[in-house]
């Protein structure tokens, strides 16, 4: 039986060699992703005609924090992306380059990306 956590030997064949380990998490990450930022965009962009033409402080208070939950899945949006193209450039070299990922300044903005998209999405 292989521990996956312990590093001593991560690239064994039974723990993930990639990022996204599976087709179906590659698949569903381009996918949200990409849907994630063309949705949120438009309804950003309705939104804002909404907020510069509303009459009822109720209307455009409404329309605002719809706003703030929009631009919270757009950023959960460009970090499904992010990680789907690092998946890419790592491909199956990942395994052997997890360290250096994980202490990457790409990996901890990913991190803060999906914090704040995550708690602004709530």
């Amino acid at each position: 039986h292989f521990n996956c956590l312990d590093l001593s030997d991560e690239c064994n064949d039974e723990c993930s060699k990639e990022l996204l380990d599976s087709i179906s998490k590659k698949c569903m990450a381009w996918l949200f992703g990409f849907m994630a930022i063309v949705c949120n965009v438009f309804a950003l962009i309705k939104n804002s005609y909404s907020i510069v033409h509303s009459k009822n402080i109720r209307c455009l208070t409404n329309k605002a924090f719809i706003s703030l939950i929009n631009v919270g899945d757009f950023l959960v949006g460009m970090y499904l992306m992010i990680l789907a193209t690092m998946d890419v450039i790592y491909d199956e070299k990942y395994c052997h380059q997890q360290k250096k990922w994980l202490t990457d300044q790409r990996c901890s903005f990913l991190g803060v990306l999906n914090t704040i998209g995550s708690q602004m999405s709530l």
